[in-house]
């Protein structure tokens, strides 16, 4: 599989670890502030946005195995955000307008 490094993440800092990606992905500040407000769509937590849900929830999947297609690749990317401490940096996306790629 391949993988894309956390590298763009908007303080630009180096982050350990990858996240899988797709042609179909890029590094767009449009597809992190979608990742963000991504609301779960089955299971426990249906109805919350990616980065509210509890980090041992996404430990599970990314354990267990993620959904496929782009679900999937937005709950590993916050698995990466959460695992590493930096939900709080991106607490200022939510609700953000992914049409315009900015806060």
């Amino acid at each position: 599989m391949e993988c894309v490094p956390l590298l763009w993440l908007q303080t630009h800092a180096l982050v350990a670890g990858c996240v899988p990606v797709s042609d179909a992905d890029s590094q767009d500040p449009a597809e992190l502030i979608a990742t963000v407000n991504q609301v779960m769509p089955f299971g426990r937590y249906k109805g919350a946005r990616l980065i509210e849900l509890p980090e041992p929830y996404l430990v599970w999947f990314a354990r267990e195995g993620f959904p496929n297609g782009q679900l999937g690749r937005r709950m590993a990317l916050m698995h990466e955000i959460k695992i590493n401490g930096l939900e709080r940096m991106l607490q200022p996306l939510i609700g953000a307008d992914t049409r315009r790629g900015d806060g």
